[in-house]
């Protein structure tokens, strides 16, 4: 009894593995100027509570400056060909690779990154 115990779950991954190889690609030329869009959007809602990183602190006013920021970039830019998305960032964390970053001023603000994933056609002739 104890060994078909394991056989349903080994079926049930061979059958997953054998479904995961039908997806399709596209030719990323075909979709170069397509507009794709964002990942999601964001409502980037203003002042909160300060935040603390090592040594720094950043204030309301700053991190609200990071959310409308954020915001005008979603409003005034699409993607194209390729999937955006918008991250708000503050100066990372020190550890012990970075420690020289501890006399950097403060950076806290928005990034835009448009993602393109590998879409070419990779069958074999």
């Amino acid at each position: 009894m104890r060994r078909f115990n394991y056989l349903l779950p080994v079926l049930l991954l061979v059958h997953v593995a054998a479904s995961a190889q039908t997806t399709q690609f596209i030719p990323r030329e075909s979709i170069a100027d397509t507009v794709i869009g964002w990942i999601r959007l964001h409502d980037f809602t203003g002042a909160r509570k300060p935040l603390k990183v090592d040594d720094k602190l950043y204030s309301p006013a700053q991190l609200s400056m990071g959310d409308a920021f954020a915001s005008w970039m979603q409003a005034s830019y699409t993607p194209k060909g390729g999937r955006g998305e918008v991250r708000l960032f503050v100066s990372d964390k020190l550890g012990p690779y970075s420690l020289t970053d501890a006399a950097l001023p403060q950076t806290y603000g928005a990034t835009a990154r448009t993602y393109i994933d590998d879409l070419t056609d990779r069958s074999v002739a």
